[in-house]
């Protein structure tokens, strides 16, 4: 019974943002390499801004949580068997005549990298074998349990466990721990297993090898082919020794991940710097439709972020905006802002109705 529920939230956390993301960067894929990592970490990015626009809508309509968990199920269903045909059709066109799988494999062994999955491998056992207790757990962990128990999507204040007071504005619009509450529903896992155990031990890989990518394309940028195990070595190191404290960045991916501003910093900077890059910065490669696709997922990104809580909401179109500024300038084509602007209208409506 257990291993069939841990195969449920194995497929809602890995299999449908992986499809997803295969999905959408498709059309680029012949003149853009996209690692599996930024592949699932863009799907996830989707998925999170697909139960953000549902539940914020539900909760407009005063519906509920398991109206939410029931749309959102069927909806990343269709998005994951849409995208299950675009894998398969990339896999057809891998020749095993010209190198096949080969191709895709790494020469030789890179020391500095198996170092750095060593490193990793250490820090997701130490968090899945010490505690790692947080005040705001006791916070987070109550709205999923409201949300399982009474059908709320995000209406009551969970601290100190007395759920008497109307929640604050600025959480309403995180709907993270009421996404907690939907895998714990589809899988029947409690939901503190689902943040402290699962939580770690797939996005910490998944944010390690966004990372990873990240390394990788600046460095190759720079003629330093070849030095991305480095990278990943350095960076694994220093978040082995780095929980001096609790708003450090080492803190938020080792110990933190399943809070919203953690996996803001984990993983929501890193994707909206790469969308941003592909949106504002990079030549298109696939016509019209190409480019849509760009802006579409950029969209998706930032109202991810608002997904994760108050610091996306204002700090993803902060970041884009210098991003986008910074692309006029090199480029010196100033009509990629209007694109910028009109992504972040989302952001712009949210932070209107929070001060309504």
């Amino acid at each position: 019974m257990i291993v069939w529920q841990f195969i449920i939230v194995f497929f809602h956390m890995c299999m449908v943002p992986y499809l997803t993301g295969s999905l959408f960067f498709y059309s680029s894929r012949k003149k853009e390499k996209t690692g599996i990592a930024v592949k699932t970490a863009a799907g996830l990015m989707i998925c999170y801004a697909v139960y953000e626009v549902l539940a914020m809508a539900m909760q407009v309509l005063g519906k509920g949580f398991r109206l939410v968990s029931h749309m959102y199920l069927a909806i990343s269903v269709v998005l994951a068997i849409a995208g299950a045909v675009f894998v398969v059709l990339e896999l057809r066109e891998i020749r095993f005549g010209d190198g096949g799988w080969k191709k895709y494999l790494p020469a030789k062994a890179d020391v500095y990298f198996l170092l750095a999955l060593l490193m990793i491998a250490v820090q997701i056992g130490a968090i899945l074998i010490m505690a790692t207790p947080d005040k705001d757990d006791a916070f987070y962990s109550g709205l999923s349990s409201m949300s399982l128990t009474y059908d709320y999507l995000l209406e009551r204040d969970a601290y100190n466990g007395k759920m008497l007071l109307d929640i604050s504005k600025r959480y309403v619009i995180s709907e993270l721990p009421v996404y907690q509450a939907s895998l714990s529903l589809y899988s029947g896992l409690h939901h503190l297993v689902i943040t402290h155990n699962l939580f770690p031990l797939f996005y910490m890989p998944l944010a390690y090898g966004v990372y990873y990518q990240l390394g990788k394309r600046f460095l190759e940028k720079e003629g330093y082919i070849g030095a991305a195990g480095k990278f990943l070595f350095f960076f694994a190191l220093m978040h082995l020794v780095g929980n001096y404290y609790v708003f450090s960045p080492e803190n938020f991916l080792v110990t933190r991940i399943w809070q919203g501003k953690a996996l803001f910093a984990a993983i929501g900077i890193p994707m909206l710097w790469i969308c941003g890059q592909r949106a504002v910065f990079d030549p298109r490669h696939g016509g019209k439709w190409d480019e849509i696709n760009r802006w579409l997922l950029l969209v998706c990104v930032l109202v991810a972020c608002i997904f994760m809580g108050e610091t996306g909401l204002f700090l993803g179109p902060f970041m884009l905006a210098c991003q986008t500024l910074a692309a006029c300038m090199v480029n010196k084509n100033w009509k990629r802002m209007i694109g910028a602007v009109l992504c972040c209208v989302p952001n712009v409506i949210v932070i209107a109705l929070l001060f309504l």
